[in-house]
């Protein structure tokens, strides 16, 4: 098959078109070459013509022409960045919410995570949270080692005040990175256990539990000073009061100047 080429200007001593000309001249390439059966060259154009319109001051026309590839075609990660990034400048973030929902419908197994990943991501600023979490547990259904989908799902929960959902999941990311030998992530997620389980939802017991887990995380790490700090928060975390819990007062100030214990 002959390669297309564009149109070339013959308005002598080499004049340029005009912006107007470059769009019409870009769309009507889109139109034509859109037509070869190569989802690639089509997600160029639609990315050209977009760039294009941007160019020109109209970023809402910008994003619906890449709108115009779902879900027609099998769009890659690049694809749903710009995609994003246009939706939000031209405030049409429901209208992209929708459009995430088709590619996601229409996404391979293998590109279908990062997506649902996205979605949840813009739900979550809309602040759907429920659909944000939907999003995030078919995400790991898909794929229970998602690891990054696990992260989003606990934050969404902890924002949506999901607090025993988002237990569970911390509880399986520890218990997931100590395995990996990844102790210091695994020492990390038993942390966050501990104090959402301490401070959230009133399990002291189960809040002793998690410190330990953490404090055998960290001196897998090698990350000494932490393991001890948080054995001593564990044993405080079982006392109801009198002169041990009296004793180990101190253990959260002392501990919290552990360069080694990370309270984010």
């Amino acid at each position: 098959m002959e390669k297309l080429r564009p149109p070339i200007n013959s308005g002598g001593s080499g004049s340029l078109l005009s912006d107007r000309d470059e769009t019409v001249r870009v769309e009507a390439l889109s139109e034509i070459e859109a037509a070869i059966p190569d989802p690639e060259v089509a997600l160029s154009l639609h990315r050209r013509v977009a760039e294009k319109l941007l160019a020109d001051g109209s970023p809402a026309r910008a994003f619906a022409e890449l709108l115009r590839a779902i879900p027609g075609l099998p769009i890659d990660d690049a694809y749903v960045c710009e995609l994003v990034r246009l939706g939000r400048k031209a405030a049409k973030e429901a209208e992209l919410a929708a459009a995430l929902e088709s590619a996601v419908e229409a996404a391979s197994p293998s590109r279908r995570p990062s997506l649902r990943r996205r979605a949840a991501r813009l739900y979550r600023r809309l602040g759907k949270l429920a659909q944000a979490r939907e999003h995030l547990e078919k995400a790991l259904a898909e794929d229970p080692s998602d690891i990054r989908a696990r992260r989003e799902l606990i934050r969404t929960c902890v924002k949506e005040r999901n607090f025993a959902l988002a237990a569970g999941n911390l509880e399986i990311e520890a218990a997931e990175t100590g395995g990996l030998g990844r102790y210091r992530a695994a020492f990390r997620a038993s942390v966050s256990l501990a104090r959402l389980l301490g401070e959230e939802l009133g399990d002291r017991a189960g809040a002793a539990r998690a410190w330990g887990a953490a404090g055998e995380s960290a001196s897998r790490a090698l990350l000494l000073d932490s393991a001890l700090c948080a054995r001593a928060l564990g044993a405080q975390a079982l006392s109801a009061g009198g002169a041990e819990g009296e004793a180990l007062a101190a253990a959260p100030s002392i501990c919290s100047r552990s360069r080694g214990l990370p309270w984010a």
